[in-house]
């Protein structure tokens, strides 16, 4: 049976991961891509824009996109993600999209998500780069991909 995982991403680099089919972490995140293993399934969340400054527009949380690992960890120093200064986030591994699905707004279904204990803290369970999450939670969150 495959892990699920979910993994927060900005809205730029989730289009350079759908462009291609390719996630990338830096060494911080490193162990929980490396513990993932082909077959297992992904779920994004988009929690902005852009990576550095925002503002009050550059917020989007929403989740968005359902994926397969597909591909051992590579390293790679070329800079294809945005990021925060000189970060290339080295660590990635090649993905596989399903076909295209809509997006949810997190702020509509994490009311019903098990991983996130504090409702009125939600957003904080979301902080976290790369998390497993419940097969329920995946199934929730996929249902209301309209997938």
């Amino acid at each position: 049976m495959s892990t699920k995982w979910l993994v927060t991403i900005s809205e730029g680099n989730f289009q350079i991961a759908l462009g291609k089919e390719l996630m990338g972490v830096s060494g911080r995140w490193r162990k929980p891509l490396e513990e993932m293993k082909e077959g297992d399934d992904i779920i994004f969340y988009i929690s902005k824009k852009k990576v550095g400054r925002g503002g009050p527009r550059s917020s989007v949380s929403e989740f968005a996109g359902l994926a397969q690992v597909v591909g051992p960890v590579s390293l790679s120093e070329e800079r294809i993600w945005h990021s925060k200064g000189e970060e290339t986030f080295p660590y990635q591994r090649e993905i596989k999209f399903s076909a295209s699905v809509g997006r949810a707004k997190a702020s509509e279904i994490c009311h019903s998500l098990e991983f996130i204990k504090n409702q009125d803290y939600w957003m904080l369970y979301l902080l976290t780069v790369t998390r497993k999450i419940p097969d329920a939670d995946y199934e929730t969150i996929k249902r209301a991909l309209g997938k």
